[in-house]
This record gives C-alpha cells, sequence and structure tokens, in this order.
C-alpha cells in the first residue's frame, strides 16, 4: 500500500500510540473506499452510455435526438440523487448549462410520475448498471 505524506505523518502518530500495521493499514483502506462525487457522476455518465449504446461525443454534444436527449435527463436526474453537486456542475460536465439540466431532471421526472414505462424500466436497468460500477470502484 501506497502512503502520501500526509498519511505517513497519521500513519506515525498511530504507530506512537501503540497501534499495529494491521490496524493502521485498514484505517487507511477504509479510509480510502469512499468515492468522490466527481467520480460518481463520472460513473453515471459511463453507465448511461454503456448502457443506451450511445458514443460519449455524441452524449456530450448538441445532438437532439430521441435517444440522447433522453439518455441526458437520465444522467440529470440519477447525478442530482446520488450526488450534492449543483445543477451547474452536472450540466458542466456534458457541455450544457444548467437550465438545460433542470430542464431535463423536471422532465423525466414528469414522463416518469406520467406513466412511460419503457423509461421508468430504462431508468431502473441504468441505476442496476451504475451500482455494479459502483461497487467494483470500492
Amino acid at each position: 500500500m501506497v502512503f502520501t505524506e500526509n498519511q505517513m505523518k497519521k500513519a506515525f502518530l498511530l504507530f506512537r500510540e501503540g497501534y499495529d500495521y494491521k490496524y493502521v493499514t485498514t484505517y487507511f483502506k477504509n479510509k480510502r473506499n469512499k468515492v468522490t462525487e466527481s467520480e460518481k457522476i463520472d460513473l453515471i455518465i459511463k453507465a448511461v452510455i454503456t448502457h443506451l449504446d450511445i458514443s460519449e461525443d455524441v452524449f456530450k454534444s448538441k445532438y437532439r435526438g430521441r435517444k440522447v436527449v433522453d439518455a441526458r435527463s437520465i444522467y440529470y436526474y440519477l447525478s442530482k440523487v446520488y450526488t450534492q453537486k449543483s445543477y451547474y456542475y452536472i450540466a458542466e460536465k456534458v457541455n450544457k448549462d444548467h437550465a438545460s439540466a433542470i430542464h431535463g431532471f423536471n422532465q423525466l421526472v414528469d414522463l416518469v410520475d406520467f406513466g412511460d414505462k419503457e423509461l421508468k424500466t430504462k431508468l431502473n436497468d441504468i441505476k442496476k448498471v451504475y451500482n455494479t460500477y459502483l461497487k467494483e470502484v470500492k
């Protein structure tokens, strides 16, 4: 296991307090397992484009085909639900503005509430793919 300088200082202090090597390495492994918000958003993008078979370039482009618009809406929804990031940050990751993210989020919520079963199944499938990616990272 490779330690950063700050982790080495912390490890030294833990050793000095009487903790053994196994405890110290377990301590840092548990700290390292947390996935950052940015990594979660990258995993959501990966899950959406993989499951819906869309290239990342098209996903981040100005293309407005129904399949891509739905994919972006699912991305906005999952990003807002699973992270604490702002609409501005979420939209910036796909070269859009915050208004597009808000509109896409609201559009998906309305369509799922209205009863679009196909979109609902896509959303649930992508959630499953995202959760498997998240387990792989941890």
